[in-house]
C-alpha cells in the first residue's frame, strides 16, 4: 500500500505527531537505521534526499516509518500546481491580459 506510493522518491516527508514523540521518547525502541532516518525527516527533503543517508535500502526504510505513522508525505503547495499548469498550457490560453 505505502510502497507504491514511495515508487516518487521525489515526494517531501514530514513528522508526525507520533514520529516527533517517538524521537523524544524512544518509546518504541526503533531500529537504529529506522531512528536514524526519523531523525533526518524534516518536512524539506524529499525522499531522493533522504535515500543518500540511508546505506541500506532507503525505500523499505522510508515504507517502514511510512506504515508506522511515523512519517507523512507533504502536500504541494496549491502554487506548485498553479505554476505547472501556466507552464504547460498552450499559448494564448493563459490568464486574459487587458488592453491598455
Amino acid at each position: 500500500m505505502a510502497r507504491a506510493t514511495l515508487q516518487r522518491m521525489s515526494v517531501v516527508f514530514r513528522k508526525t505527531a507520533k514520529g516527533q514523540a517517538e524521537i523524544e521518547t524512544r518509546a518504541d525502541r526503533l531500529a537504529p537505521s529506522l531512528r536514524t532516518a526519523l531523525i533526518l525527516v524534516d518536512g524539506r527533503r524529499d525522499g531522493v534526499a533522504l535515500a543518500k543517508f540511508c546505506p541500506s535500502d532507503p525505500e523499505s526504510t522510508l515504507a517502514g516509518l511510512l506504515d508506522g505513522g511515523y512519517i507523512e508525505m507533504v502536500e504541494p503547495p496549491a502554487e506548485v500546481f498553479v505554476a505547472a499548469a501556466a507552464a504547460e498550457s498552450p499559448p494564448g490560453l493563459g490568464p486574459r491580459q487587458d488592453e491598455t
